[in-house]
């Protein structure tokens, strides 16, 4: 059966989710949409529901897309819409160039600055330019957007994503406290899990309890089945709360989160990064499980080698060798290390010197004892 295909406009600005491939087009209706299929022989109720409710706009699916039009062509006020539209369906089927092409002669061509549209255009133009990485270009949008419709907070965390991007943490830092304090795990999942997650991702590099707290936060809720992680999530979460278990001395727990995901990545035939296995290795030590900590070193060793910015690899190992009782490897890993660092790495711990020093001496009498 033939249908006709409407769209829904109107909602927050950057939850394009729910307005992906429908055709009911809604202006300013209360932030709220609905997606519904109309019948060609319904069209004429729906035309006269239309001119009831002056602010519901329909657009038949079959006419010209602007893509098809002239390269330069004046619109009337009422092609606004469409094209504002037309621009969205850009932005979903990822043509950034071409919905930036049509926002910036929407842009041109409203000369108001109290039309909403115009900041529409504004906001998808942002969005776009976000999507190619062109942070700054979409900052400078996204500012003019959220000057008129201030409690878009799915937008404001995509201006967030930019100035952390862009390094500038205040401003990034004054966005995220504000989304996270309307912003509850079971009203939005997604923006509580992302808004928690950017702000932890700063603060991991400057303050460990706070990023504790924001992951901690995310913990606390996994077990309702609405809060979901993707894979770069998941990432930032299992080793920054490791990270954050490890810095107060609960190792077990960090060694829980880093063996969830080294599980998770198993089960996708990915490759486990080298740098967790040190992670875990560091911590299995502190538990005395050094049996363990050593195959994890050996499995850093295999993918990073030694003689790069890891040449500290050598004494962690050596320690590990000694407390095995492996006394004459543990003797020789630290020799190597001391031999070999400072042609190898600019800068090396001064504990991690000493602590190669006394792993080589304490051998060096083992083995003299044992003779």
């Amino acid at each position: 059966m033939n249908r006709f295909n409407f769209i829904v406009y109107g909602s927050n600005f950057a939850s394009f989710r729910n307005l992906a491939r429908s055709k009911v087009f809604v202006k300013k209706s209360n932030r709220l949409g609905c997606i519904f299929f109309i019948q060609p022989n319904n069209l004429n109720k729906v035309k006269q529901y239309s001119s009831f409710h002056t602010n519901l706009f329909i657009e038949n699916n079959n006419q010209d897309s602007p893509k098809n039009q002239e390269k330069d062509f004046i619109f009337s006020e009422d092609q606004v819409n469409p094209l504002l539209l037309e621009a969205r369906k850009f932005y979903y089927d990822k043509q950034f160039d071409n919905a930036i092409s049509l926002c910036n002669k929407l842009i041109n061509q409203i000369t108001s600055n109290d039309n909403s549209d115009k900041y529409y255009a504004f906001g998808i133009r942002g969005l776009c330019h976000y999507k190619k990485e062109q942070f700054e270009k979409a900052l400078n949008d996204l500012n003019k957007y959220l000057e008129v419709n201030t409690i878009d907070f799915e937008t404001k965390l995509f201006r967030a994503n930019c100035n952390y991007q862009l390094y500038r943490f205040d401003e990034m830092l004054k966005d995220l406290n504000e989304i996270i304090f309307v912003t509850s795990p079971s009203g939005d999942p997604s923006r509580f899990v992302s808004s928690r997650l950017l702000r932890a991702s700063y603060y991991l590099l400057s303050d460990l309890n706070q990023a504790f707290s924001d992951l901690h936060a995310i913990e606390n809720n996994l077990h309702q089945p609405s809060i979901v992680l993707i894979e770069d999530q998941l990432k930032l979460f299992y080793e920054g709360l490791s990270l954050c278990y490890a810095s107060r001395g609960e190792h077990a727990k960090a060694i829980h989160y880093l063996n969830s995901y080294i599980d998770y990545l198993t089960s996708k035939e990915e490759i486990v990064d080298a740098n967790i296995h040190l992670k875990r290795a560091i911590s299995l030590m502190e538990l005395g499980q050094f049996d363990k900590a050593l195959n994890d070193i050996n499995l850093f060793i295999e993918q990073k080698g030694i003689y790069n910015e890891m040449i500290g690899i050598m004494s962690i190992k050596a320690k590990c060798l000694f407390e095995l009782k492996q006394y004459k490897e543990a003797k020789e890993c630290a020799e190597e290390f001391l031999d070999n660092h400072t042609k190898f790495s600019h800068f090396t711990a001064e504990d991690m010197i000493e602590q190669a020093k006394r792993t080589r001496e304490e051998s060096m009498k083992f083995l003299s004892s044992t003779k």
